[in-house]
């Protein structure tokens, strides 16, 4: 099993009257068995979310792609927003942490906002003949991306040349007619085609956040394997009560329903882990904020929040549940030896390494939010690498959509944001 978790911190025999019955618990688990099929039946019917993970020749079509513009450029400009960006950041912030590198990787940067001041100091620092761009919008439409594209295309283009500023560019969106692909057929520009099926946050396994990741260097085929890993254990069990997908659903669903838990904090005592979080906020959020419907996703990272939010967690409402994620495989680090030998105050640290006190605070942070009677559960994980990260990010997209099942809410729209798409081309047409 590629996840684990102990949820005994939710529970009304553990906290008080702040956490559930074993009965409330039971009586949604028992529900979930829907959300099983569901999924099972998505799986069956080769939806793209799904069937990514058991997927290679896609990967194998890109290689020569990817081979090009990591030789070409020395760095490479991912442009978009959303889940067009925050799933690629989050793979691709485990290349910082290889060991080795390959000299030949290019720097990749990821630029998801439209501030002018962002974009001034880029221009003014990239080598133009040695940077390219990748350009991700489902929708070919987003606002955001099409000034971002506009931007980076004119500057290159006066430094370059037209046809040259092409050849620096490709273009990833579905099929059809929408502004990025006309504009992008007119100027020659390369375009991987983005399953018109499958949403931005929920694009990670596809090109969308597989392409930066080659170019970066990790082994994509070990992220899909973690993904598949976690889908298998779904595919072989008949009652969901056993998976611990549908128990860490069932908890989420049952404190917002039965104790009023408003937000869910999501706080992994890992680096590796601090672009998950914008990751996950977006699919929490968007999938789940509908009629009036879902909690609002908190990210924290341990220990930093132990010192800016904890006091808050703690002491503050309790209208939160908390997730916890440990990492049980991982660097030792070297053994610290205090400076004064006879300062009795810190012989306690002495051969202590620096993930016992990593591991000291995260049991610091379950113990005081128990002891407070605030609902937490542990999730642990053996790895964070290629496989590890793929694993995470499959359960926590199936966590969702159970969620959404057991609360008849549609997981894969998201009408609100669409209106206020529509809104601000409104609001630039009256300037």
């Amino acid at each position: 099993m590629s996840i684990v978790q102990n949820i005994t911190g939710c529970f009304n025999t553990t906290i008080g009257s702040s956490g559930i019955s074993r009965r409330e618990y039971n009586t949604i688990l028992k529900k979930s068995a829907k959300a099983l099929s569901f999924i099972k039946i998505m799986i069956s019917n080769n939806n793209p979310l799904f069937l990514l993970p058991f997927e290679k020749k896609d990967l194998i079509s890109l290689e020569p792609l990817v081979r090009k513009f990591r030789h070409k450029f020395n760095e490479i400009i991912i442009l978009g927003t959303g889940g067009s960006s925050l799933g690629a950041q989050a793979i691709c912030s485990l290349a910082s942490y290889k060991t080795t590198r390959n000299h030949k990787t290019p720097k990749l940067t990821f630029v998801d906002n439209i501030d002018s001041e962002r974009f001034e100091s880029l221009f003014k620092r990239i080598d133009y003949a040695k940077t390219g761009f990748v350009v991700i919008s489902k929708s070919g439409n987003t606002l955001e991306t099409i000034s971002q594209f506009h931007l980076c295309f004119n500057s290159m283009e006066k430094k370059i040349g037209i046809k040259k500023a092409s050849k620096h560019f490709v273009l990833i969106t579905q099929n059809g007619k929408n502004t990025l692909r006309t504009i992008a057929k007119y100027l020659n520009i390369l375009i991987l085609e983005h399953d018109k099926d499958l949403g931005g946050r929920y694009s990670a396994f596809s090109l969308v956040g597989l392409f930066p990741a080659m170019l970066a260097g990790l082994d994509v085929y070990s992220f899909r394997d973690g993904a598949k890993t976690t889908l298998n254990e779904v595919l072989k069990q008949k009652n969901s009560k056993n998976l611990e997908s549908f128990k860490g659903a069932a908890i989420a669903f049952s404190l917002a329903k039965y104790r009023r838990k408003a937000n869910t904090v999501l706080m992994p005592y890992s680096d590796q882990l601090i672009s998950f979080i914008p990751w996950f906020r977006q699919l929490w959020a968007e999938s789940l904020g509908k009629g009036g419907g879902g909690t609002t996703p908190i990210g924290s990272i341990g220990t930093v929040d132990q010192h800016s939010q904890l006091q808050l967690y703690i002491d503050g409402p309790d209208d939160k549940f908390f997730t916890l994620i440990k990492v049980t495989k991982r660097k030792k680090g070297k053994k610290i030896r205090p400076i004064v030998r006879r300062n009795s105050d810190l012989n306690f640290l002495y051969n202590r390494t620096i993930d016992d006190v990593m591991n000291c605070q995260l049991k610091v942070t379950k113990s005081m939010l128990i002891r407070n009677k605030r609902p937490v559960r542990l999730l642990e994980i053996a790895k964070i690498d290629e496989k590890g990260l793929g694993s995470l990010m499959m359960h926590f997209i199936l966590e969702t959509i159970i969620v959404g099942n057991l609360d008849k809410i549609n997981v894969f729209n998201q009408p609100a944001v669409e209106s206020g798409k529509k809104l601000a081309k409104k609001y630039l047409r009256d300037i």
